[in-house]
């Protein structure tokens, strides 16, 4: 039960930083790639890093708050990050098969 929990903790906690760093810092990086043409790939590189790395570091601590909450010992603070990164990964396939198929038709 815990696991089923924590998991389902960790996908809305990505989905909520995907919506709120993703879609306005997605804006943000369209207005730093204007400004800075003349790089545009360290730019986009270091904006992508940042945001899987938010999008990886706050999920997983949002589930240890969890799990010390619950005081769940069978889980272990790896369980967690790697289960924040298999979410990280699954959303940001999902999104990138559903634009895909979008473009497509």
């Amino acid at each position: 039960m815990n696991w089923a929990i924590l998991i389902t903790i960790i996908f809305i906690a990505t989905l909520v930083i995907l919506a709120t760093c993703g879609v306005g810092g997605g804006m943000m990086m369209l207005v730093m790639l204007n400004g800075y043409m003349s790089m545009p790939t360290p730019a986009a590189v270091s904006f992508l890093s940042s945001l899987y790395c938010v999008g990886i570091i706050i999920p997983a601590l949002f589930g240890w708050i969890f799990v010390k909450v619950r005081h769940a010992e069978e889980i272990r603070f790896w369980h967690v990050l790697g289960a924040s990164i298999g979410a990280n990964v699954i959303v940001s396939v999902t999104i990138v098969v559903i634009l895909t198929l979008i473009q497509m038709f």
